[in-house]
């Protein structure tokens, strides 16, 4: 009878999960023209008013475009919900320090994946519009030519989405790799014997996840290393935070 109960509990938290996928599917859709606007401002500081313009080679592709973005959007917010059902499942069978470890590795999740979007959206796009229309401005100086570039509005999107699965992939490997080295005894002996190891499997991942050229391998795994060490540096002030704290005593 137990496992029935089980069983019953997890259909419904199913069951209520496909719901809210579907209401944020809704929600999405009635925003779409909002969503698209985000994807795209990140690349409205390299155009004067009125100037930028994304074109489409088949009559369905704007429909498939919000399609893609709706579904990525809500999936994306839809996990956040699984994990959360997912711990209220775990909970009255879990003690208190292994609740508060998976409550800390969800609002980490929680952490990266917000701060993904805030680099994507601030950094990594401009900084790709402005690298790759550099070219185009260097020819048009120097020959009597000119290059115009049109995007794509269907391949933006799809940039967009691939960059963003990129990035957080990354930093998933490096919460991953933290997560495990927390477990030794001493993290900073554990740095001083792994760390070679670690940029070297940082660098192997990036070299899997980006096109096979080296300014985005080098692009990614310098960033990779870059996180990984403010990374480290904050879980360590926070450890020596920690510690310097009075312990109550009855």
């Amino acid at each position: 009878m137990i496992y029935k109960n089980y069983i019953i509990e997890i259909k419904n938290r199913w069951i209520l999960i496909l719901y809210s996928w579907l209401f944020t599917i809704l929600i999405c859709y009635i925003k779409k023209e909002l969503i698209i606007y985000i994807f795209i401002k990140p690349c409205f500081h390299l155009y004067k008013e009125n100037t930028l313009y994304f074109i489409y080679t088949h009559l369905s592709d704007i429909f498939y475009t919000y399609i893609n973005i709706i579904i990525v959007v809500s999936i994306q917010i839809t996990i956040f919900y699984i994990l959360y059902q997912s711990y209220l499942f775990l909970a009255p069978g879990l003690y208190k320090t292994e609740l508060k470890r998976i409550k800390l590795s969800i609002i980490s999740l929680f952490i990266i994946w917000t701060f993904t979007i805030i680099l994507l959206h601030s950094i990594i796009l401009p900084f790709s519009w402005k690298f790759f229309l550099s070219f185009q401005n260097n020819i048009s100086e120097i020959n009597n030519f000119s290059f115009f570039f049109e995007a794509k509005l269907n391949e933006y999107v799809s940039f967009v989405i691939s960059s963003f699965n990129i990035c957080i992939f990354n930093l998933l490997c490096v919460y991953c790799i933290i997560t495990i080295l927390n477990n030794k005894s001493d993290i900073t002996n554990s740095l001083k014997t792994y760390r070679k190891s670690i940029y070297f499997i940082l660098f192997l991942l990036a070299s899997v996840v980006t096109p096979p050229d080296i300014i985005s391998q080098l692009f990614l795994g310098i960033l990779s290393i870059l996180l990984f060490e403010i990374y480290n540096i904050l879980y360590i002030i926070n450890i020596k935070l920690h510690l310097r704290k009075p312990i109550k005593t009855n």
